[in-house]
């Protein structure tokens, strides 16, 4: 999606994905942050963010 650098389309379900940042990462153990928004219709993505 263009202008959405942090919602990635895979295997028909759109995920929320972020960077963390390299100072916390000992923190977590990860270098990225994944959540599912549980849908596959572009058009229920603005009504998840809002809510999320």
């Amino acid at each position: 999606m263009n202008g959405h650098n942090r919602l990635i389309r895979r295997n028909h379900t759109y995920y929320f994905r972020a960077r963390i940042p390299t100072s916390l990462v000992y923190l977590t153990h990860k270098t990225q942050f994944w959540y599912s928004l549980k849908t596959n219709n572009p058009f229920n993505l603005f009504i998840k963010k809002i809510k999320f």
